[in-house]
């Protein structure tokens, strides 16, 4: 009963931030991952309007792992789960994928010049969130065949993308559906997801996705009154759903400490 109350209130919340990305022109795919990444980066879908990367979260809710940016703190899961959980609610075709990835991702790879020249723009000051730079493991986790990353799977029409929200990053699918980060075409990419389910990545429409990604950014450096209306809007939406959260997880450990009792 309290999951599904849990559960309830927080599509409430991806229901309305889904209107608000609509409202605002987001599109296609492409475009609700930028003004996503923006949002959590800033703190608009947080309810103390800050979220930071933390390794030490806990008592996450399976399948209601997005709640922990609603929450405040947070690691790959929850920032990919909450971005899948948008798309869904958009109708898009989106799931989490797990990954094997090493350090070679560059935050912000793909609009550098757009944001940091021509917005003269400092993303590390501006920003509350925490970067991960996807380097907190050891080789040896690396080079094995442990997943250490999550990221959000979408199929759009003919073309297919994985999305890293948590590092503002993209990975293409080849003709060989084998998986590369678009920053660099010689590092393969271990994900879970089956190699029948990955559509080969439209590369002229990667293009054309990219730039619409760069336009959703600048119109959101440019938008800060309207994201702060609709935190300030939905404020008591982000407080009912951990007051939710928190009756959730006691109940939960209540009914794990009593079998751990038998």
């Amino acid at each position: 009963m309290e999951y599904y109350e849990l559960k309830k209130v927080y599509v409430e919340v991806l229901n309305e931030i889904v209107k608000f990305m609509k409202k605002n022109k987001c599109g296609c795919p492409m475009e609700f991952f930028a003004m996503y990444s923006y949002l959590v980066r800033n703190g608009y879908l947080s309810l103390d309007k800050k979220f930071c990367y933390d390794i030490d979260v806990k008592n996450d809710v399976f399948s209601l792992r997005g709640i922990n940016v609603i929450e405040g703190r947070g690691v790959c899961r929850h920032i990919t789960s909450m971005l899948t959980d948008i798309l869904v609610g958009a109708n898009y075709d989106a799931e989490n994928v797990d990954m094997n990835i090493n350090d070679f991702i560059q935050i912000n790879f793909f609009f550098d010049d757009f944001l940091y020249n021509k917005k003269n723009y400092d993303l590390e000051a501006n920003f509350n969130v925490g970067f991960n730079k996807v380097n907190f493991f050891s080789d040896w986790i690396n080079n094995c065949y442990f997943y250490n990353h999550m990221a959000t799977f979408v199929k759009d029409n003919t073309t297919s993308y994985i999305m890293d929200p948590t590092n503002d990053t993209l990975f293409f699918v080849d003709v060989n559906h084998n998986v590369f980060p678009v920053n660099n075409f010689s590092d393969k990419v271990r994900v879970s997801i089956k190699k029948k389910k990955r559509n080969v990545t439209d590369m002229e429409l990667l293009q054309k996705d990219v730039y619409k990604y760069r336009n959703i950014w600048n119109r959101c450096l440019d938008s800060n009154d309207s994201f702060g209306k609709f935190y300030r809007k939905h404020r008591d939406m982000y407080e009912e759903v951990l007051n939710r959260k928190e009756i959730f997880i006691k109940k939960r450990e209540k009914v794990r400490n009593y079998f751990y009792q038998k």
